[in-house]
């Protein structure tokens, strides 16, 4: 299977989904190369005048950001669905929850790809216990560590985490709540969509 070069998601969506780690911030940047050179940046965006057409979009764009199947979309909406709160805000909080997500963001790894990889690989550990599986979802007070030969990112750690640089170690403080989910997502779209 030939892989879809993640740039094509960026200039689709016409912003930075930061799927390439470092070069979405640097000059090669498909979407700033674009603005750079003043051509248009509505991507298929120009062509999406539909309710269900932005819907879809902003479904396809969230999946694209945290690298997740339809299939597991799908089982966020429902298990935020059945829960107490706000269903938009509780489907991204689940979102951000998944360990390959806070890998990335604590900075263990340059992009959630590479995040993904690194926890399916074994090196990222939970509560002192090895966990290789993506999708698990931390709570309050669980700690993340990672591997001693690799190199920590430089990266803006969000409120609801905290890291300790010298032993390579993170922990969840609080749940994230929307404002301090930096994301350009309108997850009230992604809601309608699947409540359709």
């Amino acid at each position: 299977m030939v892989k879809q070069n993640v740039c094509k998601k960026c200039r689709r969506e016409s912003i930075k989904l930061f799927l390439k780690g470092e070069r979405c911030n640097g000059a090669k940047c498909a979407v700033a190369r674009r603005i750079d050179s003043k051509k248009t940046t509505t991507g298929r965006r120009g062509l999406v005048s539909s309710e269900y057409g932005h819907q879809l979009r902003e479904k396809q764009k969230v999946k694209s950001i945290y690298g997740i199947s339809e299939k597991q979309l799908v089982i966020i909406f429902k298990k935020s669905l059945k829960a107490e709160g706000n269903t938009s805000e509780l489907v991204l909080q689940h979102l951000e929850r998944r360990l390959d997500n806070i890998v990335y963001r604590l900075g263990f790894g340059k992009s959630r790809a590479e995040a993904k990889q690194m926890v399916s690989h074994g090196h990222i550990k939970v509560n002192k216990k090895k966990v290789n599986i993506s999708s698990y979802e931390l709570s309050v007070d669980d700690t993340i560590s990672l591997g001693t030969k690799f190199e920590l990112v430089e990266a803006e750690t969000p409120d609801w985490l905290k890291i300790d640089k010298k032993n390579k170690e993170g922990k969840v403080l609080e749940l994230p709540t929307r404002e301090q989910i930096p994301s350009e997502v309108e997850e009230q779209l992604i809601i309608e969509f699947y409540s359709r």
